[in-house]
């Protein structure tokens, strides 16, 4: 049972630092949602919403977590 205890909580950490590292969760602890950072990143909300998922391709999704950056939140 000692295995099987190590194993769930090995499983736990790696669901709870996956959260972490996660951008939507990073923003919705900011207070953050996806139409208020279209609104301050004068995007759609659709286009937000993708970004804040991980749907956009690389380059577009690098310019825009660069302007998160530029208007300060610590993502």
């Amino acid at each position: 049972w000692l295995f099987h205890a190590a194993q769930r909580l090995w499983q736990l950490k790696c669901t709870v630092l996956g959260a972490i590292g996660n951008l939507e969760a990073t923003l919705t602890r900011l207070g953050y949602d996806h139409k208020s950072v279209a609104s301050l990143l004068n995007v759609s909300p659709s286009e937000a919403k993708q970004f804040i998922a991980g749907r956009l391709d690389t380059p577009r999704s690098s310019e825009l977590h660069q302007q998160l950056l530029v208007v300060g939140l610590p993502i």
